[in-house]
């Protein structure tokens, strides 16, 4: 019996909502469990100097809170599923998924203009390389800045001048309540996701088969499965989080559609594929759009 569970999280304000959610789920599906927040801060907070790009793949934003989970400090530790890398310590695993968020990214400018309204010389801040290759492919003569800091900080240096827009993810802006600010909502034809975006995650130890159990309660299968496939892509890839890879899977009326982007930033190319398959044949599908790709001899995009 486990009478109270102590949660592992970033100290951001993204990072304690999200957590605030787990919470929150835990407590109404379990009425006899108690549940307390502890919150880190984590390498990547710090080093706020540096390009995000190798600090996901080092693990520099959950290292810290997944030491702790290993030492028994915390029950679990809850992440926004990008963050984390494909792979972690052996004494953990990725135990649940909540139910998927918006996956979409999004505009936020300072007049409320949106993508279209933006002019060539336009200041477009973001850290993310697959960002920057989807924006520059929709306008070449966007000038495209990298940032760094939480949501609100971000927001602060675009409404002090930093920038003229920023391109975020929705999900964190649904729950920071600051869809407000959003200008323009970018389709999956323009701006295709990172793996796992939208999803909140929740780890575990290996071998704390009570809190799993507890866990495998607000497991939502379908965005489970449907992340578990994106990130699978970056393992068959051998690429990280971070990489020149776009990936979105979802499942209607038990079939998984999944798209999938390459590219190369230097020669401003990509490959792009989408399979349709039965939900039964989730652990193929990878291969599936593997083979895809190997068609169409994708080791010529990538960079070297």
């Amino acid at each position: 019996m486990v009478d109270k569970l102590i949660i592992g999280s970033r100290g951001s304000k993204l990072a304690l909502e999200q957590s605030k959610i787990v919470l929150k789920k835990l407590i109404t599906i379990n009425k006899n469990i108690s549940c307390e927040i502890i919150k880190f801060k984590t390498k990547g907070d710090e080093l706020l100097n540096q390009s995000v790009q190798n600090l996901i793949d080092k693990g520099f934003f959950v290292n810290e809170i997944q030491k702790r989970l290993i030492n028994s400090e915390i029950d679990l530790s809850v992440h926004s599923l990008k963050d984390l890398p494909t792979t972690s310590d052996p004494k953990i695993i990725l135990s649940s998924i909540l139910k998927r968020g918006s996956h979409l990214d999004v505009l936020v400018s300072k007049n409320n203009e949106t993508i279209h309204d933006l002019k060539d010389g336009s200041v477009i801040a973001t850290s993310s390389i697959r960002r920057k290759y989807q924006l520059l492919k929709m306008n070449p003569n966007f000038i495209i800045k990298e940032i760094r800091g939480n949501v609100d900080s971000r927001i602060k240096k675009l409404d002090n001048g930093y920038c003229d827009a920023l391109v975020l993810a929705e999900a964190g802006l649904n729950r920071l309540n600051l869809n407000n600010r959003i200008s323009y909502y970018f389709n999956l034809n323009e701006i295709l996701p990172a793996a796992g975006q939208g999803a909140i995650a929740i780890e575990a130890r290996k071998n704390d088969k009570k809190v799993i159990k507890i866990l495998d309660e607000i497991n939502h299968y379908e965005s489970f499965i449907s992340t578990k496939i994106e990130r699978d892509l970056l393992v068959k890839f051998q690429l990280g989080c971070n990489a020149p890879l776009a990936a979105f899977a979802q499942i209607k009326k038990n079939k998984i559609y999944l798209k999938a982007m390459l590219f190369s930033l230097k020669k401003m190319e990509d490959i792009t594929i989408s399979v349709v398959d039965d939900i039964k044949n989730y652990d193929l599908i990878v291969d599936r759009i593997y083979s895809e790709f190997k068609i169409k001899n994708y080791t010529n995009i990538l960079d070297e």
